[in-house]
């Protein structure tokens, strides 16, 4: 995003991959924390059968009262890498048809390759879809790597003002870190002179470039 040019101080995203997730209670618990540190977060949904079910239903449209906003990681757990022009295409649209049955509005047009990984296909549905793929400049593989110390020392030291940071949803064991690691950095970053915001946000003052093919 740059550097602020608004007067409105440092901005920084905090992503969440992976959510709701299987562990609904966890879900609860990270909105609990980002609401009682008035972060306010971009939320990669996996359109699985967590979001159908009247809980994980209730628990997004909580997220959106609470100013988070959703965004498109598929329509299930696994890579979309190899899939062909049209399954990709289907894949988001049931996405958008299962989030919009469980939250009344428009979610953000933003998509995240699941894995973080993309195919040309994937870019070109993307784009003729009318998203916009995002990934990020602070990472430390939480996925792989359950130390919820070493993972906030890492954001803590890769923020900047304008950048885009990814954790996942606290949906087993190995991730249930992330809220450890909620707790630790948000107050850190408030110290900071940082406000954590949702990707539109912090894009709005500056539009992304277009990039037109060849």
């Amino acid at each position: 995003a740059g550097p602020d040019r608004t007067g409105a101080g440092k901005r920084c995203a905090i992503t969440i991959d992976d959510t709701p997730g299987h562990d609904l209670d966890a879900f609860r618990e990270m909105l609990d924390i980002l609401r009682e540190h008035g972060a306010r977060c971009t939320l990669f949904v996996i359109a699985d059968e967590n979001v159908m079910s009247p809980e994980g239903a209730r628990l997004l449209r909580q997220a959106v009262d609470d100013g988070h906003e959703l965004a498109n990681h598929g329509a299930e757990d696994a890579p979309m890498v190899s899939w062909p022009r049209d399954r990709v295409t289907a894949a988001l649209a049931t996405w958008e048809t299962r989030v919009q049955a469980a939250v009344s509005g428009t979610a953000a047009r933003w998509f995240r390759a699941p894995c973080g990984l993309m195919s040309t296909t994937m870019a070109s549905v993307v784009a003729e879809q009318g998203y916009t793929s995002v990934l990020c400049d602070v990472y430390s593989d939480d996925p792989g790597i359950d130390n919820a110390p070493f993972h906030t020392a890492m954001l803590l030291k890769g923020m900047k003002d304008g950048s885009v940071a990814v954790l996942h949803a606290p949906d087993r064991p190995s991730r249930r870190q992330t809220l450890d690691v909620l707790r630790e950095a948000l107050p850190e970053l408030t110290k900071r002179g940082f406000r954590t915001t949702t990707l539109s946000e912090l894009f709005a003052d500056h539009p992304l470039p277009v990039v037109a093919e060849a």
